[in-house]
């Protein structure tokens, strides 16, 4: 009986420390440098790209933005105050349209929904989408800093000559 006790405490244990382990943000991740997280909550998931694009709803229809990209998605920590789809929502697009964005897109209630927002910034547009689920359990940030490809891999010179000695045809005509 002393060592079935023993195996479930330590079982417990365990289980605990995964609950708590799984609340810190996932290794590698940060805030996106303009705005901070709604309190509560951690990164569970986060993925960032020097040139990346996402399709932001604007209404009846859509744009596609390219750019400094960022999806960051979290999650509710166990035993804090959940913040509300409507107030999550609302607090990222005030934060933009305090510094001059505004809100192109607002289809939240207290299940969730997403609200788009940009923002002109150096001469060009900040984008975000905030997305929120399970009635504000979960919600991901998706930002792109518009901007061109820049352009890293080029035909090396060996390529180059061989392309144009396989592709350039010389034709001779009859001058006289």
């Amino acid at each position: 009986m002393r060592a079935r006790t023993g195996f479930i405490i330590v079982v417990l244990f365990c289980a605990i420390i995964q609950v708590h382990a799984q609340e810190k943000d996932v290794t590698g991740s940060k805030d996106h440098p303009m705005v901070s997280r709604f309190p509560g909550y951690y990164i569970s998931e986060y993925d960032a790209q020097d040139f990346g694009s996402y399709e932001y709803y604007v209404g009846q229809d859509s744009k596609r933005v390219e750019g400094r990209y960022w999806k960051i998605e979290y999650m509710l920590k166990e035993g804090s105050k959940k913040g509300g789809p409507l107030e999550i929502g609302r607090n990222y697009a005030n934060t933009f349209t305090q510094r001059g964005g505004q809100k192109v897109l607002e289809d939240l209630d207290s299940g969730g929904g997403r609200l788009t927002a940009r923002m002109p910034a150096a001469g060009k547009n900040i984008w975000l989408e905030v997305a929120v689920t399970d009635a504000g359990e979960i919600y991901t940030l998706t930002i792109v800093e518009e901007a061109a490809l820049v352009q890293q891999v080029e035909f090396t010179a060996m390529e180059l000559a061989k392309q144009l000695n396989e592709r350039v045809v010389v034709k001779f005509e009859n001058l006289g």
